[in-house]
């Protein structure tokens, strides 16, 4: 199926097959993936991008539910969407754009931005969906949570270390130090959903005199 630009050419002498050809050259060479489904959410069309993005052929989708592309339990809920869609009208998806997972060939769940259009095709309701694989954001958002999660927890070790210090200096005995420590270092090592430890010091079992060789 060929693609008419959504948007009138600047050149309104330009002829039909002008703007249609130049259409087809815009979405077939688009870096995101794009994918033409009528009124029964059959697939009519996919670009180059589509296909690499989720491993299937043109000839393997075009007559199938859009609905392969995605995972439970929107799989499942689709076509109810899209029937309410077209019975009540209404955005819900359509013309918003927003943040979901897709289905690839072999099963692998991935985040994608999908935003969805209604178009008009010889005198036919269309929706065309451009779905911007999201994996490399989601990837460089995970890595950048992680490294200030380091930063965070080398943050309280230095933190617990310079309390130690002052622990150490201001302490009279080793039981004074062990108890000083021992509440010193869960705020440097949190750790939600373990129990927490007491720890059961005897003061008479330390000495505070100094070390001597035997």
């Amino acid at each position: 199926m060929s693609l008419t630009p959504s948007h009138p050419s600047h050149s309104s002498a330009e002829p039909g097959a002008l703007r249609e050809g130049w259409a087809q050259a815009y979405v077939e060479a688009a870096v995101d993936a794009v994918i033409l489904i009528d009124e029964r959410a059959a697939v009519r069309y996919m670009n180059p991008s589509a296909c690499a993005l989720f491993g299937y052929g043109p000839e393997e989708c075009v007559g199938r539910n859009v609905s392969m592309f995605m995972d439970e339990p929107f799989r499942s809920a689709h076509d109810g969407y899209l029937a309410r869609y077209l019975r009540e009208g209404g955005p819900r998806i359509i013309g918003i754009g927003r943040a979901v997972e897709a289905r690839r060939r072999d099963g692998t769940i991935i985040p994608v931005y999908l935003s969805v259009c209604e178009a008009t095709m010889d005198g036919r309701r269309m929706f065309v969906g451009s779905i911007h694989d999201m994996t490399e954001e989601t990837r460089a958002e995970r890595e950048k949570d992680m490294a200030l999660l380091e930063l965070n927890t080398r943050n309280r070790e230095l933190t617990c270390l310079i309390r130690i210090g002052e622990a150490l200096r201001h302490a009279d005995s080793p039981a004074a130090i062990i108890e000083r420590v021992a509440a010193l270092v869960p705020s440097a090592y949190p750790v939600s959903g373990v129990a927490s430890c007491r720890v059961r010091l005897d003061a008479d079992a330390y000495s505070s005199e100094p070390f001597v060789e035997s």
